[in-house]
């Protein structure tokens, strides 16, 4: 969904290193008592916490990513610390070789035709895997600003090529794939209606880099292949940068507000955790 060095990462990395909640949700999915295992990180991102609570619990930790700055920004974090720039359809390790393999909001937003792969590749180099991605279906506001703002993210995940929702079918998803039900489990976690503004501008900012990446995408595209550039995808996702712009400022505006008592809460995206 990133290209290396774009606006859209530089805004997904800012957001990621704020935004604590997902991390929360992955150390009440991993054990207290880590002594002795190898926790693989697919997805790792530039947020170095999950990589000190692996270690505070005895573990050791690798961090893994396909998009070579992730791991970059890794090893810099802590030298002492394998970081491994990969790709989780074909990860470099033997079978078996990770205690646990540990993956957050990877699989939704990975092509359809990579899902079943990346499923069989855990299996295959995790003793234990747990899979956390997002179901937006939870996502909702009486805020018709919220809802506004649902509708052009909605909108920007279809043209990215992500499932917003793939959290609430993922489980069965990863049962189909291995051809078994027996110790697949899934648990959800949700903040409940809350008035964090801060993070849904984080997030629509990010949003808005997302669009400025795809168009750039395009761009490229077209003059590699010596084709006209889609208009009308151009002129869609323009639409969308100011509608998310208008969203992060309304959203800024009210995080900034004294007097929180009138404002309209709204319900996170559930996060699903499925473990094998």
């Amino acid at each position: 969904m990133y290209r290396e060095g774009g606006e859209a990462m530089k805004s997904e990395i800012e957001r990621m290193r704020e935004f604590e909640w997902p991390l929360d949700v992955s150390a009440k999915m991993l054990s207290e008592h880590l002594e002795g295992k190898t926790v693989g990180d697919i997805g790792a991102g530039p947020n170095p916490n999950l990589g000190k609570l692996v270690e505070s619990r005895g573990g050791k930790y690798v961090a893994l990513d396909m998009n070579f700055a992730m791991a970059k920004m890794q090893k810099e974090s802590a030298p002492e610390r394998n970081a491994v720039n990969a790709d989780i359809t074909h990860l470099p390790f033997q079978d078996g070789q990770f205690d646990i393999l540990h993956t957050r909001f990877v699989m939704m937003n990975l092509p359809a035709s990579q899902r079943a792969d990346a499923i069989r590749e855990l299996a295959r180099c995790g003793k234990e895997n747990v899979v956390l991605d997002y179901d937006w279906t939870k996502f909702q506001s009486e805020s018709p600003q919220v809802q506004a703002f649902i509708v052009s993210a909605r909108k920007l995940g279809e043209l990215a090529g992500s499932d917003l929702d793939f959290g609430w079918k993922s489980k069965q998803f990863i049962e189909a794939t291995l051809a078994r039900s027996e110790g697949i489990t899934e648990e959800r976690f949700n903040q409940g209606p809350i008035k964090d503004y801060k993070t849904i501008a984080g997030l629509a900012k990010s949003m808005q880099g997302l669009a400025k990446n795809l168009q750039n995408m395009e761009t490229q595209s077209a003059a590699r292949e010596g084709r006209a550039v889609n208009q009308e995808l151009i002129e869609t996702l323009n639409g969308l940068i100011a509608a998310t712009a208008e969203s992060e400022s309304q959203f800024a505006e009210t995080a900034a507000l004294e007097d929180q008592s009138g404002v309209i809460p709204f319900t996170s995206p559930d996060i699903v955790a499925v473990t094998f």
